[in-house]
């Protein structure tokens, strides 16, 4: 007989639900709009779509928003009880395209067949940036013109030093609703603030500012995940502007290696931990835009109960 095999994740449930580490006690943890999250090709061969939903379940996920590669992947995430799904179209659309989906006719082929079927909600994520293509991409153009003709939001990854790409973007595209993924990832609040200011069409969310990805949002050690100077004064002055969610892919902030399996879910607990800890220190109102209700009227879903 072959020994039974319990996979990381359902680990991780089960002990969570011994010892109550996705809550206080017995109380379910306040709702949470999960605003990024990933079901790729290489996370599906050691995460099942099962123990996904059960992250959410744990950590009152009301909202989740699921990319993936290949594209369709993102469908293979049901909706539940309490959390509602929303897919993405991704351009990559096989695995391994993204190096060359900017040069792919196919692209653009399956992302209008998607939408006009209205399989998916948004399109993302977009990585731009890094020398490899520009904004003035036929792929890239294109996908932006069916975001504006079917009026859905695109999520946007720029790889810069600075907030002008991202500044350069939106302004090409004032019909299109952006989410910048990652705060830009590695840019301080003043950049952020420089983007905010200058874009209405321009939201923002906080996923892979964690210690294990981009960090530079929240210090740990003594003073964990207490936030770094700038950022809460800037979310106080754009409180409708921005969101957060958990990114649970591991190296995701490295080198290209989504050809190896990914075990990113295993971190989708501690990951959950770091976003509520820097939560807590906003006020109740402030926090609860961040944390839920900016996510929920983004993609127009309907509030829990």
């Amino acid at each position: 007989m072959h020994p039974l095999r319990i996979s990381p994740i359902l680990l991780t449930a089960l002990l969570a639900g011994c010892a109550g580490v996705s809550g206080d006690g017995d109380e379910q943890p306040a709702p949470f709009a999960d605003i990024h999250t990933h079901y790729n090709w290489n996370q599906a061969e050691v995460t099942d779509a099962d123990e996904v939903t059960a992250a959410f379940a744990r950590h009152n996920v009301s909202l989740a928003v699921v990319v993936a590669e290949p594209s369709s992947n993102a469908l293979e995430i049901p909706d539940t009880e309490t959390t509602e799904v929303v897919p993405l179209f991704s351009p990559y659309i096989r695995p391994g395209i993204r190096p060359e989906w900017h040069r792919d006719d196919r692209v653009l082929e399956e992302a209008r067949a998607g939408l006009e079927a209205g399989k998916y909600q948004g399109i993302g994520e977009v990585h731009i940036g890094g020398g490899s293509f520009g904004p003035d991409n036929r792929n890239f153009r294109g996908l932006m013109e069916l975001a504006a003709e079917f009026d859905v939001p695109v999520l946007l990854h720029v790889e810069a030093s600075r907030a002008d790409y991202t500044m350069e973007i939106c302004g090409d595209h004032p019909d299109v609703d952006f989410l910048w993924a990652h705060a830009g990832g590695i840019l301080g609040p003043d950049e952020v603030r420089r983007a905010v200011a200058a874009c209405d069409n321009l939201w923002v969310e906080l996923s892979a500012r964690d210690p294990w990805h981009y960090g530079r949002l929240a210090d740990a050690g003594p003073d964990e995940d207490r936030l770094r100077d700038g950022w809460e004064e800037l979310i106080a002055d754009y409180p409708d502007r921005f969101m957060t969610g958990t990114d649970p892919v591991a190296n995701a902030h490295e080198t290209y290696r989504w050809h190896e399996a990914n075990r990113g879910w295993a971190m989708y607990d501690d990951i959950m931990a770091f976003h509520r800890g820097w939560l807590d220190q906003l006020p109740a109102d402030l926090a609860r835009r961040v944390r839920l209700t900016n996510a929920h009227e983004f993609f127009d879903v309907p509030l829990p109960e």
